[in-house]
């Protein structure tokens, strides 16, 4: 499960997300710099740690990677198309001493994107349950999960999909499922609770109500002087 998600990858498929959306295509460098162990590919779009791959069409990767392993972006400040890579998450940039042979590409993950999607539209769920103490405990509401996934898979298809004529046709679906999601939410955050019945999200404080009629500790009657009731 996503940190702090009510739904995972496999969530994002079932309500209407084509898999290979998720799937990046290979995105060959323009070049590689020996000595200073940069990669060069215009319009790079990497954050930092990102996970991506080495490939080498009709070659070899670069001496020092392994085609088999992932790396670890790490964009060169100022820079839209240099990046190092580092062997794990904030490590230091690896040493290649080759720039490899055919032609290298490099394979960008993108479920990092996917459940950074996730955790976002968890919160925005959130956001509208002013019902229900957030954020929810596991097991979740099937409603909750289907919601939190349909709201990734539009973000998801506006980010890469529509980037791609092939999966055009399969956006607007997936569109109009996030806004019935959405006129739901914003009845959510009118107070309608998710299950039937409001969620005490203060239940360690006593509320203020009114109490049953009858006889008082105080003394006091619902009967007047002659023993009759008076309501």
């Amino acid at each position: 499960m996503s940190i702090d998600a009510y739904a995972d990858i496999p969530d994002l498929y079932v309500h209407g997300l084509p898999p290979a959306l998720l799937v990046a295509q290979p995105r060959p460098l323009e070049s590689i710099d020996v000595g200073t162990g940069t990669f060069r590919l215009g319009g790079a779009g990497l954050a930092d740690d990102d996970p991506l791959q080495f490939i080498s069409m009709g070659g070899l990767v670069p001496a020092g990677l392994s085609a088999s392993a992932v790396y670890y972006a790490i964009p060169v400040p100022d820079s839209e198309s240099l990046f190092q890579v580092a062997a794990s998450v904030g490590g230091l940039p690896v040493t290649i001493t080759t720039a490899g042979t055919g032609v290298v590409a490099v394979v960008p993950s993108l479920l990092a994107k996917a459940r950074a999607a996730l955790i976002f539209r968890a919160r925005w769920i959130d956001e509208h349950l002013v019902a229900h103490s957030v954020p929810l405990v596991a097991p979740y509401p099937v409603d909750v999960v289907a919601m939190n996934a349909i709201l990734a898979s539009a973000d998801l298809m506006r980010t890469i999909g529509l980037g791609n004529p092939e999966y055009a046709q399969s956006a607007q679906p997936i569109f109009d499922a996030a806004n019935q999601v959405q006129l739901r939410l914003n009845r959510l955050a009118d107070g309608v609770p998710l299950r039937g019945a409001v969620t005490d999200r203060t239940p360690t404080i006593a509320e203020a109500g009114a109490r049953a009629w009858g006889e008082c500790d105080r003394g006091w009657s619902p009967k007047d002087a002659e023993g009759n009731r008076i309501l």
